[in-house]
């Protein structure tokens, strides 16, 4: 048997997996603060363009703004509480509202998606002019702060589904404006009016598309189902390589506390030695999860059959 208790040894863990994950928390933070800076602003030309300009697809990509807005405060205040130190009560910490916020953002999406259809379903029996200058000259603004944000993010998106998801909106975004470029300039030169809500339903689509992945990814966490970038006779391939003093690895189980943050149960059987022993045994067992593939929170059961 190992000398330290299970949950010792979760919240050694977890504390040093907190004390890494602040630090570097700090620059997503940052990175956000920037990004909902200029999404706000944007979003805000946007609406009042869209309103001007009589555009459904300067509408409801500022309604894109909005859900990109909302996704990355979510994702703000979530790392925020993500942060905040384990307790008795929540021994493995705060992680989950990171999840959390992910799958709040995923479902407020499909309302969104519903609206622009909805929007673009009138606009096509009753088309109204639009001012394509101005349109063009904020889709273009759009634009940029997409390229911007889409920069921002993308150094930090890696390994957090919250801001993965962002990113991935940012890009998503980012061919929404260049779709209603397109249809300004076609709309300019054909004055086929039916192009501004082909470009919103468009948009609509790539949105939907993005808030599935997300909500699905999110569920995938919640439900605490085998990280999807593990596998588990790997896992036990190698420990059994590395470690040749283990006869059996059973009741195996994985997850995420959030994006990458992987916990793992398991019995071990080994022959019957002493306490200091088994101790070594686990600290290279850690070390192989630690070191192949990241997970960090483990609890591990020595077992004997004598």
């Amino acid at each position: 048997m190992s000398k330290t208790h299970p949950l010792e040894q979760i919240l050694e863990c977890a504390s040093s997996e907190k004390t890494v994950g602040r630090h570097y928390r700090v620059k997503e933070k940052k990175r956000l603060s920037i990004c909902m800076v200029i999404i706000g602003l944007t979003m805000l030309l946007e609406l009042f363009g869209g309103l001007w300009t009589h555009s459904l697809a300067l509408l409801s990509d500022a309604a894109h703004m909005f859900s990109h807005l909302f996704s990355l405060g979510a994702s703000f205040i979530a790392i925020w509480i993500a942060t905040r130190e384990a307790d008795e009560v929540r021994s493995y910490g705060f992680y989950r509202a990171e999840i959390l916020a992910a799958l709040f953002n995923g479902v407020t999406l499909f309302i969104i998606v519903a609206w622009i259809f909805y929007d673009a379903v009138l606009r096509f029996f009753n088309p109204q002019p639009i001012a394509t200058v101005e349109m063009l000259t904020i889709a273009v603004i759009g634009l940029v702060v997409n390229l911007v944000s889409a920069y921002l993010l993308r150094g930090v998106c890696e390994k957090d589904l919250n801001l993965k998801s962002a990113f991935m909106h940012m890009l998503a975004d980012t061919l929404s404006s260049v779709g209603i470029i397109a249809a300004g300039i076609l709309i300019h030169y054909t004055g086929k009016l039916w192009l501004d809500p082909l470009a919103s339903v468009l948009i609509a689509a790539m949105i939907l598309r993005w808030s599935i992945q997300l909500t699905k990814d999110a569920i995938h966490i919640l439900l605490e189902s085998t990280p999807k970038h593990l596998k588990k006779e790997e896992i036990v391939a190698a420990i059994r390589q590395e470690v040749p003093e283990i006869h059996q690895i059973h009741h195996i189980h994985m997850w995420e506390l959030t994006s990458h943050l992987c916990a793992f149960t398991a019995h071990v059987e080994i022959d019957d030695v002493k306490v200091s022993q088994s101790e070594a045994l686990r600290k290279r067992i850690n070390a192989v999860l630690r070191e192949r593939y990241h997970i960090t929170h483990t609890n591990l059961q020595f077992e004997s059959k004598k």
